[in-house]
């Protein structure tokens, strides 16, 4: 008996000691209430139920696999012989969750099966066997009321080697067990994911979606904007490499009559920084002859819709008039700006996007 109490201590020992391995290991310690009922025929057994009571000590090394050493005692019961005795044992035992190695995030319930092996002891006072080991296996569903508190049901069967509960009568050794328990965590608790409702998970959805649309609509704007930063660099490229505008002055009467030209980008009808000097020259011109007033005739070259470009030519004549205007108080009188459509001055096609400025003086 010493032996085996030692061999006992020594397996409890190993169960504390750190599972290096384990990914959430943890210590529980619980307590169970049940009963159990022997199969037997003999006249002393009547096969009557013993309550149960017992205590534990588990280490869950994960989710899904745990072991533990747990002590406990089947209480007598009145027979007409008084052949019946308590019966108490301490013994190791092994479990693991089939639920939680299917799915790991199974949560709170726990459903799998456990097994182990005791040292059990009869303590009838004149049994000639006293000490006999003793078997068990079980079915083992749980679930977790909080993180640290744990229900437990194990309907299982149990079996001795010599009669335990009854040497002297002639019955069987297996015993029929059913035991509930709670169990506690003795160290930090298990982290469960958060329980969301249906209106909660279809507002996620929702949000989810709607993160999507604004993706979809980012990746349309930084396109497009990749897409006119390479038009503009184009039409950086094609400025840089124009040739120089020569301006026509002629003269009549002894007076000015000179022409000016203002080109513009393609599609643009913005007049760019290259071609402020034309437009500050019609200015001071204007300024200097105050009898004198500008002509301005908007063209767009022949590429592109005809009626986008009727548009855009008048937008070029309106767009040198606003300056003279706004920037350097011209009158509006003396400026008469009209689009005058398709261009055909140039040979260059890229030429004829221009607002044509003629000078009249006074």
């Amino acid at each position: 008996m010493k032996h085996i109490l030692s061999c006992l201590i020594m397996l409890g020992a190993a169960l504390a000691a750190p599972a290096r391995d384990a990914a959430t290991p943890a210590w529980w310690g619980g307590v169970g209430l049940g009963g159990t009922t022997v199969s037997c025929g003999g006249s002393h057994c009547k096969n009557a139920v013993r309550p149960t009571l017992s205590f534990g000590m588990e280490r869950r090394f994960s989710p899904a696999f745990g072991a533990g050493i747990e002590a406990g005692t089947a209480l007598s019961v009145p027979a007409p012989s008084g052949a019946n005795g308590a019966v108490s044992g301490l013994g190791a035992y092994a479990r693991i969750d089939i639920l939680r190695l299917l799915r790991p995030a199974a949560g709170r319930f726990g459903f799998g099966v456990k097994g182990g092996a005791a040292w059990a002891h009869d303590s009838r006072k004149d049994a000639s066997v006293r000490n006999y080991p003793a078997f068990n296996a079980s079915l083992w569903c749980a679930y977790d009321l909080t993180p640290r508190l744990s229900l437990s049901l194990a309907p299982g069967i149990g079996y001795a080697s010599r009669q335990p509960f009854n040497p002297e009568a002639t019955c069987g050794s297996t015993a029929f067990m059913l035991n509930a328990g709670l169990q506690y965590r003795l160290d930090t608790p298990l982290q469960y994911p958060p329980m969301y409702s249906e209106s909660q998970i279809n507002d996620l959805n929702l949000q989810i979606n709607s993160l999507r649309a604004n993706l979809k609509s980012a990746q349309t704007t930084a396109a497009e904007a990749s897409q006119r930063a390479d038009r503009l660099a184009a039409e950086l490229r094609e400025t840089a490499s124009r040739k120089p505008e020569v301006v026509k002055e002629v003269a009549v009467d002894n007076k000015l009559n000179a022409e000016l030209n203002v080109f513009f980008h393609k599609a643009s009808s913005a007049v760019s920084p290259d071609q402020m000097p034309n437009v500050e020259r019609i200015a001071a011109y204007l300024k200097n002859h105050p009898g004198s007033y500008v002509v301005i005739k908007g063209y767009a070259s022949r590429e592109g819709n005809p009626e986008s470009n009727r548009r855009l030519a008048l937008a070029r004549a309106n767009s040198v008039r606003s300056l003279l205007m706004n920037r350097y108080a011209i009158s509006p009188s003396r400026i008469d700006a009209s689009g005058a459509g398709i261009g055909e001055l140039f040979d260059e096609e890229s030429w004829n996007r221009v607002s044509v400025c003629t000078l009249h003086p006074n």
